[in-house]
């Protein structure tokens, strides 16, 4: 189970929250929290609209945790939800799903009618013990997704960091995604730059100029984030900045400088542990 996950998120509802950020000066940040039984996709401007969703999710500090948020928003719209990765993921607990195959068929084309969570991926003789799968051939994953209302597509790999440098290769967003989330831990700011906290080190201060030892800046985020091989490198279709764990008044401060500089796709800031997420305008 990944260690960022909550399973009683997984059938947990929403409660209201109401906030408000503002910053010095003539500009502010209007944040509107949905009250729905489809809290977050709300926010990401998931919960309707015409055609297929299929949604890549990029970056570190919970994209596990707000893919099976997501997906469990979805089935309680009554939409039929495939959850799976083009890396490796940490099967999910079976109360966050309804069926699951391991055998990268990707239900054969059939899965069961109805509403639900269907997880599918490939079990890797490599990650024996370690309740690992890896994505499914991309070629099948294409086409099967016509099967599904709604995709989540776990697209990135952080070796349960905070943060993160790409490769070249990174990260494995399909051609035919509608949207690109990427995910970005707020907490990580002030905090020392270091092996714990970041995957691939050396790759990251070379995207955002920060040196190891050096407390992470807002800036630097906004560097690992606008980098032509940075967070949204290899995003296909609208991108979505998601600012997570922000759970304290220096995380709102923070955010609220981030999103204030992060260039011009839409920003959520919100909070899986404490269940709210806002949309900034």
């Amino acid at each position: 189970m990944p260690p960022d996950t909550d399973v009683g998120s997984c059938r947990q509802p929403p409660k209201k929250f109401s906030w408000r950020l503002g910053r010095a000066g003539k500009n502010r940040y209007d944040l509107m929290v949905t009250t729905k039984g489809a809290q977050f996709l709300d926010c990401f401007g998931l919960a309707t609209g015409p055609g297929r969703l299929i949604v890549a999710l990029v970056g570190a500090g919970g994209k596990t945790s707000l893919m099976l948020r997501l997906a469990a928003e979805g089935k309680a719209l009554g939409k039929k939800v495939l959850v799976t990765t083009t890396t490796r993921i940490f099967v999910p607990p079976p109360s966050c799903y309804d069926e699951i195959d391991l055998e990268g068929t990707l239900f054969g084309g059939s899965p069961r009618a109805g509403a639900g969570v269907f997880v599918a991926g490939v079990l890797d003789p490599q990650l024996v013990g370690q309740d690992k799968i890896k994505g499914c051939d991309l070629q099948l994953l294409a086409r099967r997704v016509s099967q599904f209302d709604l995709v989540l597509i776990e697209a990135d790999g952080s070796a349960k960091r905070a943060l993160k440098g790409w490769r070249k290769t990174e990260p494995v967003v399909p051609q035919f995604a509608t949207h690109t989330v990427g995910v970005v831990d707020i907490q990580s700011v002030g905090q020392p730059v270091s092996d714990q906290l970041v995957h691939r080190l050396q790759i990251f201060t070379e995207l955002t100029g920060a040196a190891e030892g050096d407390l992470v800046s807002v800036h630097h985020l906004k560097k690992m984030i606008e980098s032509d091989q940075g967070l949204f490198g290899k995003a296909r279709g609208e991108e979505i900045l998601y600012i997570n764990k922000v759970e304290s008044q220096q995380d709102r401060e923070n955010g609220e400088r981030l999103a204030a500089i992060a260039g011009g796709r839409n920003v959520v800031c919100g909070s899986l542990h404490e269940n709210f997420c806002a949309v900034i305008r």
